[in-house]
């Protein structure tokens, strides 16, 4: 963005007010500008407006959940013809909210995103795809330990059909025996061994997160799911790497990374929700979690 634009500079100056927010928020905010902008100038020339921006806001919107509809519509990474996820939709959403409030400007009504039941339903199809792609290419942008962890939690979820917060709380002393490699909870009605890929996934994962537990000063905590990362919060991080990720913080990592596999890897669209890969699951196991 130009900051001599005066788009540029108010978008710049917003920015400005996100310092002592995350910094994961700063980035997604800072894309969402540039993506929208990006697509304004398109279509409007560089001389555009404010009264541009959020006029076309919904239109910009509409084009990034209908690849290939619009030849204008600019992508940071993907092609023209990849989708971006229902989340990352929502994370631009909010930002022209956002935006609208620190300008003063009334944001469009029309910023609907679909509802996750307009998607495609998963079919067994989806899920073998998406167990192959589990095993193959990382993602750009998403660290080894990121996709150990996204991966780990994936296919454990799609093995035993617990919710994110059951699967948060699990106890890897507690919750996770080996030989065989075995989840117990008291959500589930019987122990569900780990097989072939999801076994794999579970010790690469074990494996990154003692790693973790090494850089941390002190007894680690018996958590299966930690952090990868500080959660970055003024003047200094709070919670280092290795101590127990909260449900929110494991969903969005969730969504982040299976953006990026819609984005560049082709995943089918269908509702990839952590609810539609659940529901899945306990539709198709023929023993599934106890409600």
């Amino acid at each position: 963005m130009d900051a001599d634009h005066p788009v540029g500079a108010a978008a710049a100056a917003y920015l400005l007010t996100l310092a002592k927010r995350s910094a994961s928020l700063q980035r997604q905010r800072r894309w969402a500008l540039e993506l929208w902008t990006g697509y304004v100038r398109a279509h409007c020339g560089e001389d555009f407006t404010f009264a541009d921006m959020f006029g076309l806001a919904p239109q910009w919107l509409d084009s990034l959940r209908s690849p290939g509809t619009d030849g204008n519509a600019p992508r940071l990474r993907g092609t023209p013809n990849t989708p971006i996820g229902l989340p990352a939709q929502r994370a631009c959403a909010a930002a022209v909210r956002a935006f609208a409030r620190h300008t003063t400007t009334p944001a469009p009504a029309r910023l609907r995103l679909p509802r996750p039941e307009e998607l495609p339903a998963l079919t067994p199809g989806d899920i073998a795809l998406y167990r192959e792609r589990l095993t193959g290419h990382r993602p750009a942008g998403v660290t080894p330990e990121g996709w150990a962890r996204y991966r780990a939690v994936a296919l454990t979820l799609l093995a035993t059909g617990l919710s994110i917060e059951a699967l948060a709380t699990l106890d890897a002393d507690q919750h996770l025996t080996h030989g065989p490699l075995t989840i117990t909870h008291p959500d589930l009605q019987a122990p569900v061994p780990l097989h072939g890929g999801t076994r794999a996934a579970m010790n690469s994962w074990l494996t990154v997160r003692a790693g973790l537990h090494d850089r941390l000063e002190g007894t680690p905590m018996p958590a299966l799911w930690v952090r990868l990362a500080p959660a970055h919060t003024q003047p200094k991080p709070l919670v280092p790497p290795g101590l127990p990720v909260r449900p929110r913080a494991l969903a969005f990592h969730h969504h982040t990374v299976t953006d990026a596999l819609l984005e560049e890897i082709f995943l089918p669209p269908a509702d990839w929700s952590l609810r539609a890969l659940r529901d899945y699951t306990r539709t198709h196991r023929p023993s599934p979690p106890a409600r």
